[in-house]
């Protein structure tokens, strides 16, 4: 069968990752994948992995120019499934062709832009209730998580370089710096930890306003911005644990990443997260929004090395059962044969 992926989403982020991560596995797999995205310096490493791959500007109200080259595209290769990755890409489809159309969603998108969809996929059990409150039937909704691929190799990144000390406990943050993403609360947060150390990796509008807020809580000397970064395994080789403090998470990548690279996490109760953790067994888990008890969490697991290894291997025993490559794209590649026959 033939499978056409296609993503209109910004030039980094954490769906954009997963886009390249899923069609880049389906490839290695053997699946008969093409991929259809914006211009983007992460379209390179499909490229690379031999991923056929049409890019296209998915612009807005005078774009005239992506959903023709779409319908000719399609034309040509005759797709049995388009999978289309958030909003854009779903407005731009041409809607009659003859193909099946999944959606794929990682967030909570309003369902009436999906007219005449075949089928929904959900990355996080709860996207699936928000949709089928919008009137999507239960029986075509399918539920398959996101997975990580481990760079097993990478090397841990230079803490010289971002003027942290050697033997300083570092904390790790990964995600876009957006208000959703509660890297306010961290600061504030971190203001009550003394003597450790937090990267920050992410890009976005936040980035401001955290740089402000860093300065006011005179924290300069042990916060490192470090913008966005596509070598997410060497940092995490390089922290002591991981923070996911956010206050709204459909799913979350990076509290996966995090049990995946074998670190101790601390995380929020926020939609995603609070489908897998487990408070106190495979991550520490504090209220959104929580100051008070997320530098607590901190503090704790800085503190007790036990707890700290414990979580760590517990997290990691978690992605195994739960984030399985081989699983993932077998439950794809079911749910392909499925809606064609």
């Amino acid at each position: 069968m033939k499978i056409i992926h296609v993503m209109a989403g910004a030039a980094v982020g954490g769906a954009e990752t997963a886009f390249v991560e899923l069609v880049t596995a389906q490839h290695k797999a053997g699946f008969d994948v093409f991929a259809v995205c914006r211009p983007s310096r992460r379209n390179a490493e499909m490229v690379q992995n031999g991923v056929r791959l049409t890019e296209l500007p998915f612009g807005g109200l005078f774009d005239f120019k992506t959903t023709p080259a779409l319908k000719k595209l399609i034309s040509e290769i005759k797709p049995d499934v388009v999978v289309t990755w958030m909003n854009r890409a779903a407005k731009k489809l041409p809607k009659n062709g003859s193909f099946k159309w999944i959606a794929r969603f990682g967030g909570y998108y309003d369902f009436k832009n999906y007219k005449g969809v075949d089928h929904c996929v959900v990355n996080a059990p709860d996207i699936g209730r928000f949709l089928h409150e919008q009137g999507c039937p239960q029986a075509d909704i399918t539920f398959i998580p996101n997975f990580a691929e481990v760079a097993a190799d990478a090397k841990p990144v230079s803490r010289a370089a971002h003027d942290t000390p050697q033997d300083a406990f570092l904390f790790l943050t990964l995600g876009r710096l957006h208000t959703n993403k509660a890297f306010d609360t961290l600061l504030k947060a971190m203001a009550q930890v003394p003597d450790a150390y937090l990267w920050i990796g992410g890009e976005g509008p936040e980035r401001d306003s955290l740089e402000k807020l860093c300065a006011s809580l005179g924290l300069q000397n042990r916060v490192r911005f470090l913008g966005w970064r596509d070598d997410r395994w060497a940092l995490l080789k390089t922290c002591d644990a991981f923070v996911f403090p956010s206050r709204h998470e459909p799913f979350g990548n990076s509290f996966m990443q995090s049990w995946a690279a074998g670190r101790a996490l601390i995380t929020t109760a926020s939609q995603g997260p609070s489908y897998y953790v487990k408070d106190g067994e495979d991550a520490i888990v504090t209220p959104i929004d929580d100051v008070e008890s997320l530098a607590k969490a901190m503090k704790t697991v800085i503190t007790d090395s036990t707890l700290r290894e414990t979580l760590a291997a517990k997290g990691r025993q978690k992605y195994d059962q739960a984030f399985d490559k081989q699983s993932i794209l077998q439950q794809w590649l079911d749910l392909f044969s499925k809606i064609l026959n």
